[in-house]
């Protein structure tokens, strides 16, 4: 019976549960940092499955030596007694792993509604990164710097991390730098949601010199060579290409001919050109 009882004592206290299986430990109340312990019910599951069957091995042992000799039911009757020893070992294990499990799951619980953000309790001064900064913990609003976002983390802290969205500051698409400047060939624009972005500069053409083709008229109205000074909808005076003669707004030709359905006409600048009959 000692040697029973020393094997039933080496298998409760290096039981599954027993061993395999933490709590939460002293962790405050409410808890001032996230357990470290147990939250599968795998061990004392399989603590409660041996339980039952060294139960109904005992008792199946009983049964069967109940009509024999007085040896044999001896033998039977301690073999029945080890076995509701072990069975109610492993059920102690079970019952114990089920209790460090559910509070394991409670405290964690506690925890995460005492710091939903998952910031650290109150007086608490993180080491790192300052608070809305990359890699920092998030503001109490969940918001971060500019170019960042407030993103869940393994440990169940909320830090701030790059948008993998959004284009990196400073390039096309990503927000102007606190300088409102932006990467070479970008300029900083307003944006309709009242946010600044770096968008491609719109190279103007250059304008066309004075007196070219498109360009404006000199101070005495007077283009190139082939070019007359014509008046514009926006009410400029620009060089344009000068007809040909004996065409409409053309210089007359010869004999102050021109082509049919114009006359040759004097101007106000004393040159003769060609315009409707009227």
């Amino acid at each position: 019976m000692k040697r029973t009882l020393a094997a039933i004592l080496s298998i409760t206290v290096t039981g599954c549960s027993f061993v395999m299986v933490s709590g939460p430990g002293n962790v405050g109340n409410p808890p001032q940092v996230y357990p470290d312990c147990s939250d599968s019910m795998t061990w004392p599951i399989v603590d409660g499955i041996l339980s039952a069957s060294f139960l109904l091995s005992g008792i199946g042992v009983v049964g069967a030596t109940h009509d024999e000799s007085s040896s044999t039911e001896k033998g039977g009757t301690a073999g029945a007694i080890s076995a509701v020893l072990f069975a109610a070992a492993f059920g102690a294990g079970a019952y114990i792993g089920y209790g460090r499990v559910s509070k394991c799951k409670e405290t964690r619980e506690a925890f995460i509604a005492a710091h939903p953000n998952g910031m650290q309790p109150t007086g608490y001064v993180p080491m790192g990164p300052a608070v809305g900064t990359q890699n920092g913990y998030c503001t109490q609003q969940n918001t971060c710097n500019p170019g960042l976002v407030c993103a869940g983390m393994p440990d169940h802290t909320n830090r701030c991390m790059p948008d993998q969205t959004q284009p990196a500051i400073g390039t096309q698409g990503g927000a102007c730098t606190a300088q409102l400047t932006c990467n070479v060939g970008l300029v900083c624009a307003g944006m309709p949601d009242r946010t600044n972005k770096c968008m491609p500069a719109q190279v103007q053409p250059a304008a066309p010199a004075v007196g070219a083709q498109g360009g404006a008229c000199t101070p005495q109205l007077t283009c190139n060579q082939g070019l007359i000074c014509a008046g514009m909808p926006d009410r400029t005076n620009k060089c344009m290409p000068m007809p040909a003669p004996g065409a409409q707004g053309g210089a007359c030709l010869a004999n102050n001919a021109c082509n049919d359905g114009l006359v040759c006409a004097g101007m106000a600048d004393h040159s003769n050109r060609c315009m409707p009959k009227q």
